[in-house]
């Protein structure tokens, strides 16, 4: 059975890949995340790579009410995706 399975995702894969329109071209030098995947369908309008950089995470509030933040950094790397059309960009 297992031997069946795979095969079959396989050319599942392959027809919902071949039904897809032709996506538009992703801006230059910009490429996917190798964590996160894209929706099908969407492609890079822009991307920001850096090697170091630091921001404010909020913490929420202390017992006195004031903003409690912590200072993090690190890579950064951020991605502006478009979707397809009839996708909503939530």
């Amino acid at each position: 059975m297992k031997c069946f399975v795979r095969p079959a995702l396989v050319g599942a894969m392959l027809l919902v890949a071949a039904a897809l329109p032709a996506q538009e071209q992703d801006a230059e030098g910009c490429k996917d995340s190798p964590i996160i995947t894209r929706m099908p369908g969407s492609t890079i309008h822009s991307c920001e790579n850096k090697e170091f950089d630091q921001t404010q995470m909020p913490l929420g509030t202390d017992k006195d009410g004031n903003e409690k933040n912590k200072t993090v950094e690190g890579e950064f790397h951020s991605w502006d995706y478009g979707n397809r059309e009839g996708t909503s960009e939530i």
